[in-house]
């Protein structure tokens, strides 16, 4: 690598601009921001590797050395920068805007507005002003909220108000994507779920995190009673996804990126299985979850250390989160991998990558 209102709402945006771009992603120029992250570091080296010429921003040399490729081409620089996002930009055809915030908790929580709604308009502004032909942008499922009375799908009007400022910021920069839809630029929103699998970047990424501390005894409690239901994604799958929605989206669309349904009870006996060494998990009640959060939270103030758990966080476990995927399926051609193989290429990854 060469380094240098609720969302949810709204009016079908298919109504705004209906069409589908017809684009054979490789061999390319295309900036993908974010691309020292969990995903976006995936998909850059993905793209990379299908002979695109990958452009990338970064603010950490340290981080974009790992996504080095002959392909991959580095510029310093911040969304927050519409210089060094339209320097990064320059020649580009398309855009994956995958940047954001994406952490549980932050000290300053104005972070969350202003990388996931500011930034992400710097980037949307700057590729109508470059003449870039389409913007994928990773938005996550988490902007439905949960599910209700069967599987949330892309017409899901959400019932709740958001827990987190992730959820809430990332449904305020889904309505700049529709402004600029509007405008004329042709964006695809994806909405990936919960996200799992191998990664050159932050390869401890919440849910593996998680994997690791079971397969090594350290996580050992199950959230409320282990039967609230949630949706597991490999992260190929999900980059895959990213490709076909910019192959094959349709602009101002939405498109939900999900695998498998499932209780924590039935992913966490999965990867038991995986390691030969299913563990008793304790049930945790939400109010023990909560009591737990808040302490957290005192801790933090007295000690600056992050929360391993906040109230907001809490909350949002305490449902169901029913996906379907079948919109994805039917226009993109999405079809995600069996969960199984894919956690068990996981709990390998993690074996591996432990020495």
């Amino acid at each position: 690598m060469e380094v240098v209102n609720d969302a949810t709402s709204r009016p079908t945006v298919g109504q705004l601009c209906g069409s589908v771009i017809p684009c054979t992603v490789g061999h390319v120029k295309i900036l993908v921001t974010g691309a020292t992250g969990y995903i976006g570091s995936r998909l850059a080296v993905q793209q990379a590797d299908a002979g695109d010429t990958v452009h990338i921003l970064y603010r950490s040399r340290q981080k974009a050395a790992a996504v080095a490729h002959p392909n991959i081409v580095g510029f310093p620089g911040s969304i927050l920068d519409s210089d060094s996002v339209r320097a990064a930009m320059k020649g580009c055809r398309r855009v994956f805007h995958v940047a954001a915030v994406t952490s549980m908790w932050e000290p300053d929580s104005r972070v969350y507005h202003q990388t996931n709604v500011e930034g992400t308009e710097t980037v949307l502004r700057a590729a109508m002003e470059c003449g870039v032909e389409r913007v994928v942008f990773t938005s996550t499922a988490g902007v439905f909220g949960p599910s209700l009375d069967g599987p949330v799908d892309e017409h899901h009007v959400r019932w709740l108000p958001p827990f987190s400022d992730y959820d809430r910021t990332k449904m305020l920069a889904e309505e700049k994507v529709l402004k600029y839809v509007s405008l004329g630029l042709d964006t695809v929103i994806v909405n990936p779920t919960r996200v799992f699998g191998p990664s050159g970047n932050n390869k401890l990424a919440t849910l593996n995190g998680f994997i690791k501390m079971y397969i090594e005894g350290r996580w050992l409690l199950l959230p409320g009673n282990g039967r609230w239901i949630g949706n597991y994604v490999y992260i190929d799958d999900v980059t895959l996804g990213h490709r076909l929605a910019m192959e094959s989206g349709r602009c101002g669309e939405r498109y939900l990126l999900g695998g498998a349904n499932l209780s924590y009870l039935d992913f966490f006996d999965l990867i038991g299985r995986d390691t030969g060494n299913p563990r008793f998990l304790m049930p945790v009640p939400l109010a023990a979850m909560l009591l737990f959060a808040r302490l957290q939270i005192v801790k933090t103030r007295l000690s600056g250390s992050p929360p391993l758990l906040t109230p907001a966080w809490a909350r949002r476990i305490g449902h169901d989160y029913v996906i379907s995927s079948d919109k994805a399926g039917e226009e993109l051609g999405y079809s995600p991998r069996p969960i199984d193989e894919c956690l068990s290429e996981t709990v390998r990854w993690i074996r591996e990558s432990d020495g």
